[in-house]
């Protein structure tokens, strides 16, 4: 326990402490194809969570935005409306 807190207090104070015993990282190698696969599964998770929502809802009101300028113009005889 002492040894977890001098870590700690070592790292506040811009120490380098290397991590030691049970929680101490094995370093693996991962393959293109796996890197690949993780980042499609991420991407996917990202594009039906929020940021999926939140962009399907930017497209329409941009789209609808732009619709509505674009028939403006065409009433006004093909003059773009200065803003």
């Amino acid at each position: 326990m002492a040894d977890a807190f001098a870590a700690m207090l070592a790292e506040e104070q811009g120490e380098f402490v290397p991590a030691q015993g049970q929680y101490a990282a094995t370093p693996i190698e991962l393959s293109d194809e796996v890197i690949d696969r993780i980042a499609a599964r991420v991407a996917d998770r990202l594009t039906r969570g929020l940021l999926g929502q939140n962009l399907t809802r930017t497209v329409s009101e941009v789209s609808e935005r732009l619709i509505r300028e674009e028939i403006e113009r065409i009433r006004f005889g093909g003059q773009p409306k200065n803003s």
